[in-house]
């Protein structure tokens, strides 16, 4: 049974984070980002704070935006290519989505992506049919715990929503510092990542629900076989 679950596990791993058919994918999905810059002088870009872990962050709103998307990376705060992030961190998890073009048909799949601590990476063979003016990686702020609770819980396939204001941030530590947002599409390299102050966060579809339930099963039922074989093996020895 341990090596039958141990299988199990491994290839739910890899199940469970599989991209899905485009057929499957919200139409809303479609549609480019909406944004709305937000006039220098108007008072909805006037900067404004909130605390998170006793720490004060002061934000200055550059655009109203709103973006449709599949997850297809995020970074591991949990993971040692992410040693920035923690469950403390003001931005958590930053979500590598895709949209439009890319997702009419799954030539999406053929993309390999990945997540550093700040960036999304793509690469793909060629002949590959990709907008990279459609992919976007997203690090996501809030003062709303039932947000941070959900993009918590946003994994790679899911389908999600966000509608929010585009921002430049600073904490009291580093007042000397803003990360700021990008504010095209089009853009690349450092400095090209939006930065979103969320005011909402849906997730529209998940991605694989089945094999996630598979997953989380397979584990918990292999922790507890481990833990009976050890204790079996122990008494054995000791008697």
């Amino acid at each position: 049974f341990i090596v039958l679950f141990s299988g199990l596990t491994l290839f739910s791993v890899f199940k469970k984070n599989e991209l899905i058919d485009f057929s499957l994918i919200d139409s809303q999905l479609n549609q480019e980002p909406i944004q709305d810059l937000i006039p220098s002088r108007s008072a909805y870009a006037e900067p404004h704070s909130f605390q998170y872990m006793d720490i004060q962050y002061q934000v200055k709103p550059i655009a109203n935006y709103e973006i449709w998307g599949l997850v297809v990376s995020h970074n591991d705060i949990d993971g040692i290519s992410d040693i920035y992030h923690d469950e403390t961190s003001v931005d958590t998890k930053d979500l590598c989505v895709i949209w439009g073009d890319n997702i009419l048909n799954n030539s999406f799949h053929a993309v390999s992506y990945s997540s550093g601590a700040w960036t999304c990476y793509f690469e793909y063979p060629h002949g590959t049919t990709f907008n990279a003016n459609q992919l976007s990686n997203n690090h996501i702020i809030t003062d709303n715990d039932a947000i941070r609770e959900t993009l918590s819980q946003v994994q790679i396939g899911d389908q999600i929503h966000i509608k929010g204001e585009l921002v430049s941030y600073q904490d009291e530590r580093h007042p000397e510092y803003w990360r700021a947002s990008s504010t095209t599409r089009t853009d690349s390299g450092n400095g090209a990542c939006e930065v979103i102050f969320a005011n909402t966060l849906n997730i529209i579809a998940v991605g694989n629900p089945l094999w996630r339930l598979i997953y989380g099963l397979s584990w918990k039922i292999l922790t507890v076989l481990l833990i009976a074989k050890t204790a079996v093996f122990i008494r054995e020895v000791t008697q």
